[in-house]
């Protein structure tokens, strides 16, 4: 999966910063060109060859119909020319192109001798492989092993790119212009870089290079605590569920977190209002620092197991 994602995904990057640098316009807005260069990431690295560039830029210009309609204030009638009737009507095209790459994905990769292309393929691989495994005798394996439809698997890739166009967008927009206002930091950032990739700057990145950008990393956790890309979680709570020793949320009741007041307790990140990416580096005698003590408070991808999924993909493939 790591080897799939991080070529493309510097590829595209690469393609895009070209184009922006050579733009002659002295001043631009930058979120909207975030968003296109996420959105194309994400396709390539999900569908890999299953979609065409015409067909990306559709499903990029639907996609963005489905946001519009997900405004707290909206016309909540599906009438024509609404923005939830444009937004049904964009899901419904973007569904049948993530459909269509599902059953083409089965189908390519029932031969396991193709190698995966996408991350749709690496996980119709892994049902087909499931399924083997259970009819050469494995019965628990062939038990636990399910074929998810194409419209399950469209569903869970409609939801992955709702993340690539807006959460990522807004964290990456961020971390653009704190970088352009801390140029102390930026250095900090430029001479990692420059000694991580040994002064040259086209040389392809892996993952081990990764790993080594302890400051970046520190930087890119900075800005998404100081401004996080999601600021509240709604929960549906299937049973009762405590949340003070006085008070228990009984079930079907919706509670929904605010991130911004745990990310900002003084407690845990003292200034809590300063960009300071050095909080979240080990202290001198090689102890956890501050920051890190208190790992719930840091609620940027929520908390419990999901926290645990989320924290796991962006390491491992940011």
């Amino acid at each position: 999966m790591y080897s799939l994602y991080l070529p493309l995904q510097e590829t595209l990057y690469r393609q895009y910063f070209k184009e922006w640098m050579s733009d002659p316009a002295p001043a631009q807005v930058y979120m909207m060109k975030m968003r296109d260069l996420n959105m194309e990431t994400s396709l390539a690295v999900f569908l890999g060859p299953y979609v065409t560039p015409a067909q990306r830029q559709e499903i990029n210009d639907r996609y963005w119909l489905i946001t519009k309609a997900l405004e707290l204030v909206n016309f909540p009638f599906a009438f024509p020319g609404t923005k939830i009737y444009n937004a049904i009507n964009a899901r419904k095209l973007v569904m049948k192109y993530l459909m269509a790459a599902s059953a083409e994905s089965k189908r390519r990769m029932a031969d396991m001798s193709r190698e995966p292309e996408c991350l749709l393929d690496e996980w119709t691989r892994a049902m087909v492989m499931s399924r083997k495994t259970g009819e050469e005798g494995d019965e628990q394996a062939r038990l636990l092993s399910r074929e998810y439809s194409d419209k399950e698997i469209g569903l869970v890739l409609l939801s992955f790119l709702f993340a690539s166009q807006d959460a990522m967008s807004s964290a990456i927009t961020f971390a653009f212009q704190y970088a352009a206002d801390f140029p102390d930091v930026l250095a900090k950032i430029r001479e990692e870089q420059y000694r991580i990739r040994g002064n040259d700057l086209e040389a392809p990145l892996t993952l081990d290079m990764v790993d080594d950008m302890v400051y970046t990393r520190a930087f890119v956790k900075e800005v998404m605590r100081i401004r996080p890309p999601v600021i509240m979680v709604p929960y549906k709570t299937t049973k009762p569920f405590p949340i003070a020793k006085d008070y228990t949320v009984p079930k079907g009741s919706m509670v929904i977190p605010v991130m911004w007041n745990s990310l900002h307790d003084e407690a845990v990140f003292p200034e809590p209002d300063q960009l300071k990416p050095e909080r979240w580096l080990k202290n001198e005698d090689g102890s956890e620092p501050l920051a890190e003590s208190k790992p719930q408070n840091y609620l940027v991808w929520g908390s419990g197991p999901h926290k645990v999924c989320r924290h796991l993909l962006h390491h491992d493939i940011s």
